[in-house]
């Protein structure tokens, strides 16, 4: 830009992982884990000088943030009677994203005191998907609590869509050139 005050951000970032984990006891228990994570995010903010003394700002942050983790496992013990065997699934699906608008004012009313309102919406928007079932291809009787809780096969669906209000006031003093005290309000 001509006007060295001037000043535009604009930046992306990406990450991905894929994670798979094994195990197997000495009693026959295993367990399989299968997980796959990824997120990006977006930022962009343009500042414009409007006088010697003040200034405006506004711009958008984007957060993606998607994760799965697919659990399979067998499960063994002893009761009095017989062994058992149990084998079940646990399925965990999560994902979000958050669209943020903001802007801001900058005023130096003068050389030891400036003030900052500014204001943030966001959006959410998230969605949780988590779900267990018994794989057992029998029917095994079992004194493992654990066991029975994973029996209850069920499937639990969570969604929030939200607006969000973030409004904010700051206060700078210079009691220096290189000390300040700040008060904000959020």
């Amino acid at each position: 830009f001509d006007n060295p005050d001037k000043e535009m951000l604009l930046s992306f970032a990406y990450d991905y992982g894929k994670d798979f984990e094994f195990e197997r006891s000495d009693k026959g228990d295993r367990t399989n884990i299968d997980e796959i994570e990824g997120s990006f995010e977006i930022d962009f903010s343009y500042k414009y000088p409007i006088g010697e003394k003040e200034k405006f700002e506004f711009g958008y942050d984007g957060r993606f943030n998607d994760s799965q983790e697919d659990m399979e496992f067998e499960l063994s013990g002893d009761s009095e009677n017989a062994g058992w065997n149990f084998s079940g699934e646990n399925n965990f699906n999560y994902s979000r994203e958050i669209h943020g608008f903001f802007a801001e004012y900058q005023l130096e009313v003068n050389n030891s005191l400036s003030v900052k309102p500014s204001f943030r919406v966001e959006y959410v928007d998230k969605e949780i998907n988590f779900e267990i079932k018994d794989t057992t291809e029998l029917l095994v009787d079992s004194e493992s609590i654990y066991v029975e809780l994973l029996r209850s096969d069920f499937e639990k669906h969570t969604e929030a869509k939200e607006f969000n209000f973030f409004p904010d006031f700051h206060f700078t003093y210079n009691l220096t050139d290189r000390k300040s005290i700040q008060f904000g309000v959020s």
